[in-house]
């Protein structure tokens, strides 16, 4: 039975799975349907489900030690022993927490420390041993919801560089705040701005008030490391001095803040807004190389690329030209640009030579 997401009720069961545009399942059949899950459903935007009957399936308990999620998944879904399942189930109940959160700051709340670190917490934790499937996580950005995935995933992502740049655990958890709180501001912005159909050019200097907005916010958490407040504040600010609220450059840019600025400009440029199409992963971290040079620190662009342009000698990738090719050697200062064979063909490409060809995406 199909049914309107805004008339769905706890306890429904799942007659069949929910796809995102990836084709990948946001919740599999036969899951019982928690106010959680219903959430995550109107955060993807889905319209209708299809559900078992209108019965109410009451044999399921939620234990204290458990999220409401993982309380109620069923015996098919504890035998997915998928990992990107498990990143997925905690990245999606990140980004609900976080809009929870957010409409408490409009309403005139404060944050809530606590409150954000375990939304954030979990996230570092899975993604220290999972960085390669960060890459598949972008995709689950929705236009509709756009602020609230780029908070999480600017978290997730700016953790990450701290990890692949070894500055430790602690910095590693403190930065993964800074990501995830860099945009709270956006809560003290006039809420028509907000609107994804709204954001429109001549706004564009009401909307940068964020940073400040932002600033006050964490300025007093006994929580946060001065580093960390100071990256929140300056992750609009460039080594060039071309950034902003300060237009501060060189070394009165904490590395920190360098670290949440390039996270922060990567997830937008990858992700599809209301008012502009998402860009190929490759041809966004060569932008940010080559035509950003200057703007961020080189080890903050190393890393940036040694997370998401993983390629290994035998992957398969896709060209912006449509051709299928096969990597044959990676150059380690080239990470975008392998060498590669062309399936189908002898034709063996150098695409740093080839400076006119992009891979689109890996396969």
């Amino acid at each position: 039975m199909e049914v309107r997401v805004e008339e769905l009720e706890e306890g429904l069961t799942l007659n069949s799975d929910v796809l995102g545009l990836s084709g990948y399942p946001i919740i599999p059949k036969n899951t019982v349907l928690t106010d959680e899950h219903i959430e995550i459903l109107k955060a993807f935007s889905i319209s209708s489900v299809d559900v078992k009957g209108k019965e109410r399936k009451n044999s399921f308990t939620k234990s204290k030690n458990q999220s409401p999620v993982s309380a109620v998944r069923t015996q098919e879904f504890e035998k997915n022993t998928n990992k990107q399942t498990n990143l997925f189930d905690l990245y999606m109940n990140g980004v609900v927490s976080y809009e929870r959160e957010f409409k408490k700051w409009q309403s005139g709340l404060g944050i809530d420390i606590n409150a954000v670190r375990k939304i954030i917490l979990p996230l570092i934790k899975t993604i220290e041993f999972q960085k390669d499937k960060l890459i598949e996580i972008l995709d689950f950005t929705t236009k509709e919801k756009y602020l609230f995935h780029h908070a999480v995933s600017v978290g997730m992502i700016s953790s990450s560089l701290a990890q692949e740049m070894k500055l430790g655990n602690g910095t590693s958890i403190q930065v993964g705040l800074a990501g995830l709180l860099a945009d709270c501001g956006m809560a003290k912005i006039n809420g028509t701005l907000l609107k994804p159909d709204k954001q429109l050019f001549s706004q564009y200097n009401d909307i940068k008030q964020h940073v400040m907005h932002s600033y006050n916010m964490v300025k007093n958490i006994n929580l946060l490391r001065t580093e960390t407040k100071l990256s929140i504040l300056q992750h609009h600010e460039r080594l060039d001095g071309s950034g902003y609220p300060l237009g501060e450059k060189g070394k009165r840019i904490h590395l920190l803040s360098q670290i949440v600025g390039i996270a922060d400009l990567f997830h937008h440029m990858v992700s599809e807004r209301v008012h502009e199409k998402k860009q190929p992963l490759f041809k966004v971290l060569e932008t940010i190389r080559h035509d950003l040079f200057g703007q961020f620190d080189i080890q903050v662009v190393n890393a940036l690329l040694s997370v998401f342009a993983r390629l290994s000698i035998g992957t398969r990738i896709q060209l912006m030209d449509q051709r299928i090719a096969t990597v044959l050697f990676v150059n380690d200062n080239e990470k975008t640009r392998p060498i590669i064979k062309i399936e189908g063909t002898n034709e063996v490409i150098d695409m740093a030579a080839k400076r006119n060809l992009v891979i689109d995406k890996v396969l």
